[in-house]
Order: C-alpha cells, then structure tokens, then sequence
C-alpha cells in the first residue's frame, strides 16, 4: 500500500514475504519492524521505487558519512577514494586467477577501477545518475544507471560484489537471487553491511542513526539471518567475516605494537607489488589474513561485534 501524495508505502517483510511483524524502531514517519515469521528488520514504510535515486544526490556523497571518502581538503572530487586493500582480499582471496566481477552499488567506480588495474574484468551497477558520471569522467567506465533488476546481461560472473549497498535495495530477496544466476559455478557472492547487532548501538544514538540511515536504509541485517537466506537461495558455502568493534581494534592494535605480532598482511603485499614497473598478471593475488591475531579478533568480535559485517558465499 503506498502514499502517493507522500511517496512512501507500507509492505510486507522484504525477505520472506510475511506481513505479519513488530515495531523495532522508531525516528518521526520512519519505523523499523522485525518480521514475526523470519525475524528480519526492515524500514516500513519506506520510499516507493520512483522516488528512491532522489535520496541519492550528490548531496549524499557529501554528508559527513562520505565527505572524507570521497572530497579532498579542498572539496574537489576524489578520482579513487582508497585503495581498498580489505576489499581486494574479499575478492581475491577465494579465488585461483582474476576474471570477471560485477559490482552492485558501485558509485563512482573507485573500487572497479582499482580492481581493473588489477587485471579483473569489470562491470558496475549503479542508481546515482551523478554517481555515474562521475564514474565516467573520472575513472573512465561504463557503469549501468539503476538498479538489478533493470540490468540486462547475458554474462557469467565470478564475483558479484556489493558493498554497503544491499541495504539500500527495495528487494533484497531478488538481489540475492539474481546475483546467483549470474553467478558461475563455484562463484562468490561478496555481502558487505552494517550489522544491527552491532556492540555500539546499544548505548551510541549516534551509531545508531548512522547505521540504521532511515530511509535509505531499506533492510537492517544480522549475519545469522542473512547467512540463512543466503543458504537458501542456492549458496552452499557462507563464511562471515566481523568488522571489530572500534575499542576491541584499538585494544588488539596496541597489544600487536607492544609485543611486535602485527606483520604486513598479504593484501598490503600484494598493493605493494603494484609499484614499480609490475604489469596486471605480476601483481600477486590478495588473500585474507589467518594470522593468529587476525583469528583471535574474529573470535572477539563474534561476540563484541563492530557495525559492519561480510558475508562471502559461494555458489
């Protein structure tokens, strides 16, 4: 049921499909409910489809969740925002040679563009009209304005990646679908977004409005949750990766100084091997630390978890 006058509408759990739910949350118009059937929460009510990419001006790149990322000092744009090395990881690590990845949310390419200096095939999808030029202009790439379910392509992938994107999608049940479709076999689904079971929200409001963003925030996730939905849309394989609560990292960070076990992890090698005169196919490819503080963090933060999450699954 939408509200035309209003753009907003009412609907049932983006995930299972069930109507019945529970407020969760609550910020002026803007609710948060938890499904009563699959125990999802999402915003509702929510934008409609038409009037969504007007909550993605550039004027959202400039708020003080972006600016940083992507504005210099000066306010002129950043041509790539970062190097990305977590990023690169996630991509490469489950992964035997480089080939081909499509990138959902996908902005104004940086992350592509580093990618395709890497020797990855790249392809984006976007809903920012600016967004897109910029992608153009800056990174020079062809990136599709709008959204999956518009995009039309005949090709296999070997990753499919979407960084803090899912949450801002209408149809987060379909995204996950189709990104299997689309995958190859043995293929990987990259998932990275805010977690609202997050140790920092139960006490920081400023944590919690950033995190929850109403309304572009379309579905807020817990890792078992989506895990479970990934598994059951043709995924046979999950692994989660917890992004450290803020004062655990700091406590870990100063432990590994004091007594000398932070090492250069493989993706920071693996950047670093991209100086020089080093081609494409001489760059190594990044993998995942295993170290044991690298696993003692994960451990930690299973338990204490940061306000971000990556799940990798794979077909």
């Amino acid at each position: 049921m939408s509200t035309q006058a209003e753009n907003i509408e009412f609907v049932p759990c983006n995930l299972c499909g069930a109507s019945s739910s529970t407020t969760y949350y609550k910020d002026g118009k803007w609710s948060i409910v938890k499904c009563d059937v699959c125990q999802h929460t999402y915003t509702n009510p929510r934008p409609t489809a038409s009037a969504l990419p007007s909550y993605y001006t550039e004027d959202y790149f400039q708020d003080e969740r972006h600016k940083k990322k992507f504005y210099h000092v000066d306010g002129s744009p950043k041509a790539v925002a970062d190097s990305y090395l977590n990023r690169v990881a996630d991509v490469e690590n489950f992964c035997e040679a480089r080939g081909r990845v499509l990138e959902l949310g996908a902005a104004r390419g940086a992350f592509l563009k580093v990618l395709q200096d890497r020797g990855w095939e790249v392809h984006g999808v976007e809903i920012s009209a600016d967004a897109v030029a910029l992608a153009k202009t800056q990174n020079n790439l062809q990136i599709h304005c709008g959204v999956l379910e518009d995009y039309q392509s005949d090709l296999k992938f070997d990753v499919v990646c979407m960084y803090q994107t899912l949450e801002h999608v209408l149809t987060p049940d379909y995204v996950c679908r189709r990104s299997a479709e689309l995958l190859k076999q043995g293929g990987k689904l990259i998932i990275e977004v805010p977690n609202r079971n997050c140790f920092e929200m139960k006490w920081s409001k400023r944590r919690r409005v950033l995190s929850y963003d109403l309304p572009r925030h379309i579905s807020h996730f817990s890792p078992d949750i989506l895990a479970k939905h990934l598994k059951g849309v043709g995924f046979s394989k999950v692994h989660i990766y917890y992004y450290p609560d803020k004062y655990v990292l700091g406590v870990f960070n100063f432990i590994g100084r004091m007594i000398n076990l932070v090492r250069p992890s493989a993706p920071a090698q693996a950047a670093n091997a991209q100086t020089g005169t080093a081609t494409a196919k001489q760059i190594p490819m990044a993998r995942i630390s295993s170290g044991i503080m690298h696993r003692a963090v994960q451990r930690i933060s299973s338990f204490i978890p940061g306000w971000r999450f990556t799940i990798i699954a794979v077909k």
